[in-house]
């Protein structure tokens, strides 16, 4: 997800989601400068996070608070699956688990989905 933030906040978001490899000291890339045994979950110059680190991000801007305002720029409905998929030319007609399945998927973002063995995931 992108954060929209100033460069300060940014740099606060970017030093909240920072954390030391156990063992850093012993690794190559550590030993030779290269690397400062630090992994950053936020990148400061592309503003992009992590989405599983939502609720994380939530916290933070609430302990500080930081107003926080959601911008969705996709809102998909069945309407939309059913147009792409007659753009596929497909062969066959999709089943109604299948479209489901997309509906649930582009609706939730990031999800699992557990189908069936020749339950045609592929579609």
């Amino acid at each position: 997800m992108r954060i929209d933030c100033e460069p300060g906040i940014a740099q606060e978001i970017s030093d909240y989601f920072t954390f030391t490899v156990p063992g850093h000291t012993f690794m190559p890339s550590f030993r030779q400068k290269i690397w400062d045994g630090k992994i950053r979950l936020y990148n400061v110059f592309t503003k992009l996070l992590y989405i599983g680190l939502l609720e994380y991000l939530c916290k933070f801007a609430i302990s500080r608070n930081y107003p926080i305002k959601f911008l969705s720029e996709f809102e998909p409905d069945k309407v939309e699956a059913s147009k792409f998929i007659s753009t596929l030319g497909l062969n066959y007609q999709v089943r109604d688990y299948q479209l489901s399945a997309i509906n649930h998927s582009l609706s939730r973002r990031r999800c699992l989905l557990l189908s069936p063995t020749a339950s045609g995931k592929s579609l």
